[in-house]
């Protein structure tokens, strides 16, 4: 089972990699400033006394958090396309990835909004300051400040994100010959349903010119996929939807499996981030920033091929599975670590003072508070589970994405297929959505009386 690492190769395409990582750089960093613009338009927008606007900008952001950034990659890469819009490849990265962070902007961006003290707002008025001066010097400056710690951190899963693209690290885009294969799109699709027709026009030719025994012309070939053969194939039908139906099933119980196995080691993460032992807690600080710092993509991959490379062969769904919890407890020990943390530093006090055990503490004292602070942000995050499931397509493994990409290469019509799929996706995760804020406002409520208490 020896593995001999090769590294020449690497080495001698590095200017590859260099421009890979410059565009990736470009990629965030163009995303992150017209982001931000329209993050926080939105975020006025949702603010605004018009119902019309405030409705227009939730549905935005609701649509965007809940459907996985592959497939509103695809959505406006094929979709377009589709509609006979070309746009090259970079483009429609940096407009996906721009539409994306420009969701997550407009929420940190109207809680900053929302933490102004309307005190701030009303002396503003009595200073007779414009409606625009007010916005600018009261409320978005302001906002901005409270919410450049989110905004920085969201640069950093931008380029993390940046991996999902058609152009990325690795993947350089030669300008001279970008892919326009997309621009014939109609023409595939219009092809792929004729060819029927087509055959029988040619084989009538070739009968009247050559003769009836002379022209016998075979049939097109059958599909090398079964699904196809079963009535896959052509327009949308039944079968494609029953299709999509098993990916979506694969996409839960891949999301539970990353949720329970992600969970356990997250648990134990967690502890071991608030150990007494230096060591336990450096040791547990490297993985989750080793993890949080590498893109989901890339985990994948050296599950997959990295374990096959030194002779375990392993199965997709394991492969997935595996590199899912990894990513999922990094992040999930990092939130229960904080929810730990928050508990008031007199409640661990007290119950030393009660001459109860470090493990007596947390179990009867810390946990059970710690764990009424963490049910929110880890019901939200589940969100991100589900979503994330989508790049699980790489290794081979047939989900709710790699379904529908299945179905798009029989019939051609991406547009069609990808909304279906963010549907579904919508589907699934807008009620953890609900559910997460409906937690986050009952915790708000509970915080307001113990103060006024």
């Amino acid at each position: 089972m020896g593995l001999t690492l090769d590294f020449s190769a690497v080495l001698e395409r590095w200017p590859s990699l260099v421009d890979g990582a410059i565009l990736t750089l470009q990629l965030a960093l163009i995303a992150t400033v017209f982001g931000a613009i329209l993050g926080t338009l939105c975020a006025v927008g949702r603010g605004s006394r018009n119902r019309f606007i405030g409705g227009l900008c939730s549905t935005y952001v609701d649509a965007v958090r809940n459907t996985p950034l592959l497939v509103q990659i695809f959505l406006v890469y094929f979709g377009l396309a589709s509609l006979g819009l070309k746009l090259s490849a970079f483009t429609v990265a940096a407009t996906a990835l721009t539409i994306n962070v420009g969701a997550y902007t407009t929420e940190i961006m109207r809680a900053g909004i929302d933490a102004i003290p309307v005190g701030q707002i009303e002396a503003a008025e009595g200073l007779a300051l414009s409606r625009a001066q007010i916005y600018w010097h009261i409320i978005l400056l302001p906002a901005a400040e409270r919410g450049y710690p989110a905004l920085t951190r969201q640069f950093v899963l931008l380029m993390l994100a940046s991996s999902v693209n058609v152009p990325d690290l690795g993947r350089r885009i030669d300008r001279r010959c970008e892919l326009h294969t997309v621009g014939y799109l109609s023409r595939l699709r219009d092809l792929h349903h004729c060819r029927h027709r087509l055959h029988r026009l040619v084989a009538r030719d070739a009968d009247r010119l050559l003769g009836a025994g002379l022209a016998a012309l075979p049939s097109p070939p059958p599909s090398r996929h079964s699904f196809v053969r079963n009535g896959m194939g052509g327009h949308l039908n039944i079968n494609h939807l029953i299709f999509l139906g098993h990916g979506a099933l694969w996409t839960i119980g891949l999301s539970l499996i990353a949720l329970i196995g992600g969970g356990i080691t997250g648990f134990l993460i967690a502890l071991a981030r608030v150990s007494p032992l230096k060591a336990v807690r450096l040791l547990s600080a490297g993985y989750v920033q080793l993890i949080q710092g590498t893109p989901l993509l890339v985990i994948l991959f050296l599950g997959y091929f990295g374990l096959s490379a030194i002779g375990f062969q392993i199965s997709s769904i394991v492969a997935a599975g595996a590199s899912l919890t990894i990513y999922v407890a990094a992040y999930f020990g990092e939130i229960w670590r904080g929810c730990i943390q928050s508990v008031p530093r007199p409640q661990w006090e007290a119950a030393e003072g009660l001459g109860l055990s470090r493990t007596q503490r947390m179990v009867k004292v810390i946990l059970p508070q710690a764990i009424r602070i963490a049910t929110p942000p880890t019901v939200g995050f589940m969100v991100q589970i589900v979503k994330n499931t989508s790049l699980a397509s790489v290794v081979g493994f047939v989900e709710l994405a790699r379904s529908g990409q299945i179905i798009n290469n029989s019939i051609f019509e991406p547009f069609l297929i990808y909304t279906i799929i963010a549907l579904i996706y919508f589907a699934l995760c807008y009620p953890l959505s609900l559910f997460s804020r409906k937690l986050e406002r009952r915790m708000g409520a509970g915080r307001a009386e113990l103060s006024l208490a």
